[in-house]
């Protein structure tokens, strides 16, 4: 399980951290995840907090039709 405080992530400090990351359009979306340091808090949102989820993947630039494809709102 995620440390504590990667569950509490608020939206600011998910921005935060996914800004700092350079280079994401060359990035599959699991390096995205991996490198912003959010796959835990991502993992952990998909299951309890879909929204948040959806946020991470927004702030890591991921684009709608990927997004409801991993969010599973379309196949």
């Amino acid at each position: 399980m995620a440390p504590i405080e990667l569950i509490k992530m608020t939206i600011q400090e998910i921005y935060h951290k996914a800004q700092q990351v350079i280079g994401l359009n060359g990035m599959t979306i699991n390096e995205r995840l991996w490198t912003s340091g959010l796959i835990d808090e991502f993992d952990h949102a998909k299951k309890y907090d879909k929204s948040k989820a959806e946020t991470i993947l927004k702030a890591l630039q991921v684009d709608k039709n990927s997004i409801r494809k991993i969010m599973g709102t379309i196949k």
